[in-house]
C-alpha cells in the first residue's frame, strides 16, 4: 500500500500536469487554495501539521476535562460539614430620607464601604470607594461562619446631583504616586508606543499615531479624533508629541477615566430592592418630580448579573430595573465608572468570566498586592460553597497574575509595538511567525523571539525585556511560543486573520517567503530564564509555607467559632470536650442524634439508621390492635363502616369493642408505624459506613495533645456486626 501523498503536494502535482486543460482562473483558485493550506500548516514542509494540532488539542482537551473531574472529585471528598450562623439576620429598617445625606462611615449608618468589607479572621481588599453594601447584604458586626448572598441589586444613587456636589473627580482627588517598579514600566512603554514618532526622529514623544494607540491600550477602547486632538492640546507642551512627564500626567490625572464624587453604588438584599422599587412608584404618582421632597437626589436599581443588549464589552452597569424620573438626565454615570462598578460586584460576587477590558478595569482599581486579591477571593468563594470552580483556569487569572494598571500598560505595548512593526514591514503575522522559526519545528524558543524582537529593532532591549515579553505570551508556561499563543497574543481575530490570509494568498505570487531570522542570545537568555525560575521557585516555596501557616492558625481561629455557634443549637455542641482532673481532657463526637459533628469529612457512603437497627431489640411491628389491647381478627363484611374512612368494607374488626376497619386502613397504619420505627429524626441513631469508606474529625484544641508527650487518647464507639470470639476468630473493624 502507498504511503499516503500530502494534499497540498497532491494538487500541485495535479495543477502541473494540467496546465494545458486549466484557464488562468481556474489556475489562479488552485494556488490560492495551496496558499491557505500552506498558511495552516504554519511551518514548511508539515503539510499535515493542521491535523497534528487539532488532534493534539483533542488530546489537551480531554486529559483537561480528566484532570477537572478529578480535581472535582477530590474537592468534594475534602468537604466539611460547617456550622454557619444564621443569628441577627433579620432585616433591619432604616429611613429612606437617608438617601439625600452623603456617606458620613459612621457605624449606625446602613451602608458600608465595600474595601471595609471582611469575613470573620480575614483581610479585605482595597475596592473603590464608590463601591459599598448595605447592611442588610452583609454586616460587619456579625460574628462567625455566615453565608454570602448573590449579588442580585444594586442600587446606583446620588444624594444631590446639583452642579457642586455632583461633579468629576479634580486632579488632585484621583492622583496617585508611582513606585519605582510602576516607573520603569510607565517609561518602558511610553518607548514602546512612540513607535511612529522615532520613525519621523522624534524621540522621546507620542505622535498623533501613537497617542492613539496608547489612549486605546488605556481604554481598551478606539479613541475618537476629538478626544485625541483634546488630549494633544491640553497636554502636549509642544502640541506635537507628548513626553514621558506629559503622558504620566494624563494617565495619572482621570482624563480617560472619568469619575464623579457624590455617586455610589450599594449591593442591597432583595427585600431592600423590592421596597425601594415600591417607593418609586409611590412617590413617582404623589410627586412626580423628586424622590425625596426639596431634595435633588436620583437613583436607579439595576440587575447586576446581566448587561443590557446595547451595553460596552466592559458592561453598563446592570440592566435597570426601575430608576427615579430625573436619573437619565441629571445623574447618568459615566462609561467607565459603570463598567468599574459593574466588573467589582462581578468580583465580589466570585464571578470568573470577564471580557478583557473588565479585566484591566479589576486590575487597575482593585489597588492590592496579588497574594491579598487571591485570599480574598478564596476566602469568598469557599462561603458561597463554590469550591468546584478554578479560577487558575479561567479568564479571572489575570487578576492574580498582574500586579497593576502599569504592568499591564507594559503587556499592552509589547503587543502594539510588535503589530505595528510587522505593519510597516508589511508582514503578516503567518510571515512573521514562519519567519522567527529558524528550525522550523512550529514553535519559536527564547533565542529565536529575541532574534525576532532584534529584527523588529525593539527599543533599548536586553535579554530581560525579551524574558518579560515571552513569560506575557507563554500562556501555558512551557518555556516556548505556539502559534496558537502567537496569534492569540498579537490581535489574531477571525477578521485580522481573514485579512491576514487574504494577504498572503495574493501575495505569495508575488514575493518570496521572508528569510529565516537569526536566532540570538541563546546562552544569555538561558542563564536569566533559569534566575528567574529558580527565583520563582524560592518565592512559592516561601509563599506556600505563608499560606499554610496563615490556613492554620485561621483554621483553629474559625474551628473554635464554629464550636461556639454549635453549642446553640438542640443537642450542645458536637463535638464537647469535657475537663477532667489532672488537665485531661476527653473530646465527645457523637452520632447519636442524627447529625454530623462538625468539620465530619468522608468518603464513600455513609447514612444515619435508627440503633437498634437489624438488632435483637429491633422487633417487628406489633399486630394492629383496638383501643384497650385486643387483637383484630379478619373478616369480611361489608355491610359495617370503617371507623377511619366511614367506608362499607370492613376486613379487620374487634367485635367486643364495635372496632371495625377497612384493609385499606389497616395497611396504610402498619406502614405509618413501621416508618416511625425506622425516623432518624426521633429516634436515637448510628452512622452507618459502607465497605472502604472513610472520614475524619477534627479534635478541639482544647482536647488535642499532650504539650509535654504528644499522646492523647481516642474513645470510639463501633458497632460492629458480631463481636469478635475470644482468644482469635473474627478480627474487630480497623480504626486508623
Amino acid at each position: 500500500v502507498p504511503d499516503p501523498v500530502p494534499f497540498e503536494e497532491r494538487l500541485s502535482s495535479l495543477l502541473e500536469t494540467n496546465t494545458e486543460f486549466l484557464r488562468p482562473t481556474q489556475h489562479a483558485i488552485g494556488s490560492n487554495i495551496i496558499a491557505v493550506i500552506k498558511q495552516f500548516a504554519v511551518t514548511e514542509g508539515s503539510s499535515n501539521r493542521l491535523e497534528t494540532e487539532q488532534e493534539r488539542e483533542q488530546e489537551q482537551e480531554q486529559e483537561k476535562q480528566v484532570e477537572q473531574r478529578r480535581d472535582q472529585q477530590i474537592e468534594v471528598e475534602k468537604f466539611v460539614e460547617r456550622e454557619y450562623s444564621r443569628q441577627e439576620e433579620t432585616q433591619r429598617p432604616w429611613p429612606y430620607r437617608i438617601l439625600c445625606q452623603p456617606v458620613d462611615g459612621t457605624a449606625d449608618h446602613p451602608f458600608f464601604r465595600l474595601k471595609n468589607f471582611q469575613l470573620n479572621h480575614h483581610d479585605g481588599i482595597q475596592f473603590p470607594d464608590s463601591c459599598m453594601a448595605s447592611v442588610n447584604y452583609f454586616n460587619p458586626q456579625w460574628k462567625g461562619l455566615r453565608r454570602i448572598k448573590n449579588v442580585v441589586m444594586v442600587m446606583e444613587y446620588a444624594p444631590d446631583t446639583s452642579a457642586t456636589a455632583l461633579r468629576l473627580r479634580s486632579t488632585e482627588e484621583v492622583a496617585v504616586r508611582l513606585s519605582e517598579r510602576q516607573e520603569e514600566a510607565l517609561a518602558k512603554a511610553h518607548a514602546l508606543l512612540g513607535y511612529h514618532a522615532e520613525a519621523q526622529g522624534q524621540e522621546g514623544t507620542l505622535s498623533s499615531a501613537d497617542l492613539c494607540l496608547a489612549i486605546k491600550a488605556v481604554i481598551d477602547d478606539v479613541p475618537s479624533g476629538a478626544l485625541v486632538e483634546d488630549v494633544m492640546s491640553r497636554f502636549s507642551s509642544s502640541g506635537s508629541g507628548l513626553s514621558l512627564k506629559e503622558f504620566r500626567q494624563l494617565l495619572t490625572c482621570g482624563r480617560l477615566h472619568p469619575q464623579h464624587t457624590g455617586r455610589y453604588w450599594v449591593a442591597v438584599s432583595l427585600a431592600e430592592a423590592e421596597t425601594i422599587r415600591r417607593i418609586l412608584h409611590v412617590r413617582r404618582s404623589n410627586h412626580p418630580l423628586q424622590v425625596i421632597a426639596n431634595h435633588c437626589t436620583e437613583l436607579a436599581l439595576h440587575y447586576s448579573p446581566s448587561c443590557a443588549p446595547t451595553a460596552p464589552v466592559a458592561g453598563d452597569g446592570g440592566v435597570v430595573l426601575d430608576a427615579s424620573p430625573g436619573w437619565r438626565v441629571s445623574s447618568h454615570a459615566t462609561r467607565y465608572e459603570a463598567a468599574l462598578a459593574h466588573n467589582c460586584f462581578r468580583f465580589f460576587d466570585c464571578d470568573m468570566h470577564f471580557s478583557l477590558p473588565g479585566l484591566n478595569i479589576l486590575v487597575r482599581e482593585l489597588r492590592s498586592p496579588l497574594r491579598d486579591r487571591i485570599r480574598f477571593f478564596a476566602a469568598v468563594v469557599g462561603h458561597r460553597r463554590r469550591m468546584e470552580r478554578k479560577w487558575q483556569e479561567t479568564p479571572l487569572a489575570r487578576v492574580f497574575s498582574v500586579a497593576d494598571e502599569w504592568q499591564a500598560l507594559r503587556q499592552c505595548s509589547q503587543a502594539i509595538f510588535f503589530m505595528e512593526a510587522l505593519k510597516a514591514r508589511s508582514v503578516t503575522l503567518w510571515e512573521a511567525f514562519t519567519s522567527f522559526d529558524a528550525d522550523s519545528n512550529g514553535v519559536l524558543s527564547p533565542a529565536e523571539f529575541y532574534g525576532a524582537l532584534r529584527w523588529l529593532g525593539y527599543p533599548d532591549l536586553t535579554a530581560d525585556d525579551v524574558a518579560d515579553f515571552i513569560e506575557s505570551v507563554d500562556t501555558n508556561r512551557d518555556g516556548l511560543i505556539d502559534y496558537k499563543e502567537f496569534m492569540a497574543q498579537f490581535g489574531a481575530s477571525e477578521s485580522e486573520d481573514g485579512e491576514a490570509m487574504a494577504v498572503e494568498s495574493t501575495s505569495s505570487d508575488g514575493r518570496a517567503l521572508l528569510a529565516k531570522t537569526e536566532p540570538y542570545g541563546a546562552e544569555e537568555l538561558r542563564e536569566v530564564m533559569v534566575r528567574r525560575k529558580q527565583l520563582e521557585q524560592s518565592r512559592e516555596r516561601d509563599e506556600r509555607a505563608q499560606q499554610q501557616a496563615y490556613r492554620d492558625a485561621l483554621d483553629l481561629k474559625m474551628f473554635d467559632e464554629e464550636l461556639a455557634t454549635s453549642r446553640l443549637r438542640a443537642g450542645g455542641a458536637n463535638p464537647s470536650v469535657e475537663l477532667l482532673a489532672r488537665g485531661l481532657a476527653v473530646t465527645h463526637f457523637r452520632f447519636t442524634d442524627n447529625q454530623l459533628p462538625i468539620r465530619f469529612a468522608g468518603t464513600g457512603r455513609h447514612q444515619f439508621m435508627v440503633i437498634n437497627t437489624d438488632t435483637a431489640a429491633d422487633k417487628p411491628v406489633p399486630p394492629l390492635a383496638c383501643r384497650k389491647g385486643h387483637k383484630l381478627l379478619e373478616y369480611d363484611q361489608n355491610t359495617l363502616k370503617c371507623l377511619l374512612c366511614l367506608q362499607r368494607n370492613m376486613t379487620w374488626a374487634c367485635w367486643p369493642c364495635r372496632h371495625f376497619l377497612c384493609q385499606r386502613c389497616y395497611d396504610a397504619d402498619r406502614i405509618r408505624r413501621e416508618v416511625a420505627r425506622r425516623d432518624v429524626s426521633r429516634l436515637p441513631t448510628f452512622l452507618r459506613c459502607a465497605n472502604l469508606s472513610s472520614f475524619t474529625l477534627q479534635v478541639p484544641h482544647l482536647g488535642a495533645a499532650d504539650e509535654d508527650t504528644g499522646a492523647f487518647s481516642v474513645r470510639v464507639q463501633l458497632r460492629v456486626a458480631r463481636l469478635p470470639v475470644a482468644g482469635g476468630g473474627a478480627r474487630p473493624p480497623r480504626v486508623s
